[in-house]
């Protein structure tokens, strides 16, 4: 029996597989340092140099390897994965990639690798990769902590991360000051189980033709155009369904008015905000401009969200949402689905159960 000081406690360590949580900066895609997607929050380095070297977590090499980094400042404590005092490293862990959006406190799952393996120490670029991890700044190197198998790992896409992540609290686990949560007290034993029976749910959700691919595909894979095909399908989808009502319709996206299509009947201006998902589930954000303006013209009933789910397939549905001040949800009338909101700087929105 092993044991390590808690908050002055001595608490039981918990032998329930190999398991580790990294707090890293938001992202995307995590496919470099892209205009279109900065990276968010990350701790002190990242606020201050405007990256870190996670941008790279979900970019592979040709032999379908993903090597990724969080801060940590030190060693890893090993010892707590099950590695002897000796050993550089570790195999067959579960790394849990968590991160804050760019509104509120609360951390979400992001991603994991599955099988991956964890280094004590800071590594040093792989000879495969030299120059082909550039950063913004010419006297930094790149750097990784972890190595995962494209083949066993997951990004999430950004509307898809609504797994909360606890921080620390004088009675319960969770993230502190650390990027690093190793999660093997008694009392995280419960958190445990949920983290690996969501995984195992997500991984069976990922459709078969995925699996069968090779190992230079990424099940999830942040495809940037496969995202904005998505969205252009979603937005095309949901114009036509309007002025087949009778609407004339406007493509205002590009103005960043908090709204992505306005419809006019009549005398009167429909703002309506687009959300295209590629699967069932109806989990999205509103972003600040966006929520603003939803409380704004709601009253009025002159705002609307339209969340178009299965967005590539000929099946895609669109759900036609407004808001309900007095309760603070989203309500479709058509089929009675009810949204609760996670009511923050913005919003994180999922189905009430």
């Amino acid at each position: 029996m092993v044991w390590y000081p808690c908050n002055s406690l001595q608490m039981e360590v918990m032998p329930m597989g190999n398991i580790l949580f990294c707090r890293i900066g938001w992202m995307k895609w995590y496919q470099g340092l892209l205009e279109q997607d900065p990276i968010h929050g990350g701790g002190a380095y990242v606020d201050y140099y405007g990256y870190g070297h996670e941008i790279y977590n979900f970019s592979h090499d040709d032999q379908g390897n993903l090597y990724g980094f969080v801060e940590v400042g030190g060693n890893l404590w090993l010892e707590r994965l099950g590695a002897e005092w000796y050993q550089p490293s570790v195999y067959n862990v579960q790394v849990v990639w968590c991160s804050r959006p760019t509104y509120g406190f609360e951390m979400y799952i992001v991603g994991w690798y599955g099988n991956a393996t964890v280094f004590r120490e800071s590594q040093p670029c792989p000879p495969q990769l030299v120059g082909k991890r550039p950063l913004p700044r010419i006297d930094d190197k790149w750097t990784y902590r972890v190595i995962g198998k494209q083949s066993e790992s997951v990004l999430l896409p950004e509307d898809e991360r609504t797994f909360v992540v606890p921080r620390a609290t004088s009675t319960s686990g969770g993230f502190g000051r650390s990027n690093i949560w190793y999660a093997d007290y008694a009392s995280d034993a419960d958190f445990r189980r949920k983290v690996l029976n969501y995984i195992t749910t997500r991984e069976k959700q990922i459709p078969e033709i995925v699996r069968r691919e090779s190992a230079g595909v990424v099940r999830y894979q942040p495809d940037i155009e496969k995202r904005q095909k998505v969205e252009q399908l979603a937005m095309d989808s949901a114009q036509a369904w309007y002025r087949e009502h009778g609407w004339v319709t406007e493509d205002v996206s590009d103005r960043n008015r908090g709204w992505d299509i306005e419809a006019k009947l009549d005398d009167r201006l429909l703002r309506i905000e687009v959300k295209g998902l590629s699967g069932e589930t109806i989990a999205f954000e509103l972003t600040p401009r966006e929520y603003e303006a939803m409380k704004r013209f709601s009253p009025q009933g002159l705002y609307n969200v339209c969340v178009v789910t299965n967005a590539l397939s000929e099946e895609r549905e669109l759900h036609h949402f407004t808001y309900r001040t007095e309760a603070n949800e989203l309500f479709d009338t058509n089929n009675g689905i009810r949204l609760q909101m996670q009511d923050k700087i913005a919003a994180r929105i999922t189905v009430i159960n």
